[in-house]
């Protein structure tokens, strides 16, 4: 096929070199009670990406953020695989976007 993005959420032009429009945020950049889904990686060092696929955060998972500790900037976070916390560093790495409608 003709796929719009890579396995890591990178955009991939098509044959005209146009990138796909992109509605993409950090996650580090919502505030909490915000339900959005995981459209990629900024940085995709192995050691994330593994970290990333541990904890069920996969393109595609739905999450919403339950609470953003003051201290660190540390979020838990409800995702597929339960309710887990993740440091600042990879808030600051993670790509989202809002769901589409149903």
């Amino acid at each position: 096929g003709n796929p719009a993005f890579d396995p890591h959420g990178g955009p991939i032009p098509d044959k005209k070199g146009r990138l796909p429009d992109r509605n993409i945020v950090l996650l580090s950049s919502l505030p909490e009670k915000s339900e959005t889904v995981v459209a990629g990686v900024k940085d995709d060092a192995k050691e994330l990406l593994q970290y990333l696929e541990q904890v069920g955060l996969l393109i595609g998972a739905r999450i919403r953020i339950l609470e953003r500790m003051a201290f660190d900037d540390s979020m838990v976070l409800e995702s597929p695989s339960g309710k887990i916390s993740i440091s600042s560093k990879v808030a600051d790495n993670l790509m989202v976007r809002p769901p589409k409608a149903e």
